[in-house]
Formats: C-alpha cells, sequence, structure tokens
C-alpha cells in the first residue's frame, strides 16, 4: 500500500453555508450561525464533540434537514426542500450505515446503484480494493466489513464531492491506510472530501484546514499544515538530585508549568516553535544529570483540547 501527500492547491468555494441556522423541537440548537466554505479540491477535516452540530451541518448539506436560517450553496446551487437532486453531486458515508437484511453485499450495492442516475462504474474496483466480501448476507458482515460496503456506496458513482462521517469506524489500521489513500487520490483528481472524525490523528495525517465546532457554533478554522505555529507544547525533563537554587534560576530562565523537586521531573512550557533550540540550549548544562527528556510532536489533539477549554 502507497502512501501519498496531498497537494495544497485548492480551488473555488464548493460547499458554502452562510449562517445557518437549525433548532430542533423544543429549542434544541443543532447548528447557530454557522458560516463555512469547503473548496474544491480540498481535504476539509470537521472536529467536535458528540452533540456538537456535525451531523446536523452533514443532513443539512444533503438536504435531509431544512435550516430555519441561512442559505447552503453545493456547487453553486441552493440547497432547499425544490432540490433534492443535488444529492447526485455527493458520495456519502454516514455514521452508521443502516441495511435491509435479505439482501446479497452485490445485491445490495447493484439495487442502490440503480437509484441514482449516474452510472456505477467503480463497484466492482473499490469492493475488491478493500476486499469486501460480495457474496455474503449483508446482516451476516462484521462492523469492518459493513464499513467497507459503505465506502463502496460512497464512491463508486465517482462524485465530485464526498461526505464522510467517521469513515474509518470499524476498520483495522491496514484498512485505513486504504481510505487514506482512496482519499488522497480522489483529491489528485480534483475532488473534494468533507469528513467529520473523532481521530484527530487522522485528521491531521491528510487534511488541508480543519473546522471546530463546539455546541453548534463555530469555534476555529485552521489551516492544519500552520497549526504547530499554534499549538502550545510542553517539554518534560527529570534531572538527576535537583537542587532548589537550580530550580529557582530554571524558573527565571524558562517557562516552567509544574515540578516535582524529589523526583526532578520539570514541565516547560513552549509557546513558540522558536523557543525550542534556546530552552534545549539551556538544559545542556545538566546532560551529565538528565534521566529522561521527553517532547512530544505538535499534535491537533492539544490544539482542540485547548480550543475546548477556553
Amino acid at each position: 500500500m502507497s502512501t501519498l501527500k496531498a497537494e495544497e492547491t485548492v480551488g473555488e468555494v464548493i460547499i458554502d453555508i452562510n449562517n445557518v441556522t437549525k433548532i430542533y423541537p423544543g429549542g434544541v440548537i443543532g447548528i447557530k450561525e454557522l458560516t463555512l466554505q469547503i473548496k474544491k479540491n480540498e481535504i476539509y477535516g470537521f472536529l467536535g464533540q458528540n452533540g456538537a452540530g456535525k451531523t446536523t451541518t452533514i443532513r443539512s448539506i444533503l438536504n435531509i434537514l431544512i435550516p430555519e436560517k441561512g442559505a447552503i450553496h453545493v456547487d453553486k446551487e441552493l440547497i432547499s426542500r425544490n432540490n433534492p437532486s443535488i444529492r447526485e453531486k455527493i458520495g456519502y458515508l454516514p455514521g452508521e450505515l443502516h441495511v435491509p437484511t435479505n439482501y446479497t453485499v452485490e445485491n445490495f450495492l447493484h439495487y442502490m446503484a440503480s437509484l441514482k442516475k449516474k452510472q456505477s462504474d467503480r463497484l466492482y474496483e473499490i469492493a475488491n480494493r478493500f476486499e469486501l466480501p460480495l457474496d455474503k448476507k449483508v446482516n451476516t458482515l462484521s462492523k469492518g466489513n459493513k464499513q467497507k460496503m459503505g465506502i463502496v456506496l460512497a464512491f463508486m458513482h465517482d462524485p465530485e464531492i464526498y461526505i464522510l462521517d467517521e469513515p474509518t469506524s470499524g476498520l483495522d489500521p491496514l484498512w485505513q491506510q486504504e481510505l487514506y489513500d482512496l482519499i488522497l487520490e480522489e483529491k489528485l483528481k480534483g475532488k473534494t472530501i468533507f469528513f467529520s472524525s473523532h481521530n484527530l490523528d487522522e485528521v491531521q495525517k491528510i487534511c488541508d484546514r480543519v473546522a471546530i465546532i463546539r455546541e453548534g457554533k463555530l469555534v476555529t478554522v485552521e489551516i492544519v499544515n500552520e497549526l504547530a505555529q499554534k499549538i502550545t507544547r510542553f517539554l518534560t525533563v527529570t534531572i538527576e538530585n535537583l537542587q532548589e537554587k537550580e530550580l529557582t534560576d530554571i524558573q527565571s530562565n524558562v517557562q516552567v508549568d509544574s515540578y516535582n523537586i524529589l523526583s526532578g521531573e520539570i514541565k516547560i512550557k513552549i509557546s513558540k516553535p522558536q523557543d525550542v533550540s534556546s530552552t534545549l540550549g539551556y538544559f545542556g548544562k545538566f546532560n551529565a544529570r538528565m534521566r529522561d527528556l521527553v517532547f512530544p510532536p505538535a499534535s491537533l489533539e492539544l490544539f482542540f483540547m485547548e480550543k475546548y477549554r477556553d
């Protein structure tokens, strides 16, 4: 399995969500005044805790839910009750796939293909790529194989836009990587991929941009490659036989977040990438007594948690 790298180039806005509000019965807010622009040839991650509004947003784009306020355009066409055909342009993988039990996998895929106006040219290509057992009854499928069937359903019509909700759910690491490769291949063809995920590592791995939503409202939109400049990181050093006067000197030279004088462990806050070399340089004088040094890479998880704490 190859590992591809997404291109940086993106184009014009293809999904335009403008000031959209959806309120459920009882006054429960699904999304509130949400504005997002997803561009052509972009892999766009969509993050948020359960109940944050991710599914409401996706169902609004798909014309399943009609917002009370605002407008959504897909490929410059307005989403409305009078325009359900917009779904023909989208390959959709739901977070949970519900299928009838009296079909074989192959028969169900053909049945779903018959409901689309566009010819399904990639059904067997994608099914074979993911080693989906076509002869099995759908009600006997494992969670992983059921997810593979959902992938075939989303990709088999070769749409211009993909909306994927938790796309790697149930897949083992081997097939997760295969899906990442497929997504990146589609991007190289000029396709647009919008997906919701709880897997922060996968978003950081393949996305161009990421939006974070909380309680139905947009928190931030970030360019993934620039996140390392914005994420607070922590360097942890452990110094043997640490003395109080040494700790005092350390606190005057670096930004100490916490410490344990008995164990000699010191946690240092690194707010800017340019602080890394000077901090490491300072601790060079402790090399002979340095028992441990831990400096994890900048991660989307840290950024996500910071934004949710704000």
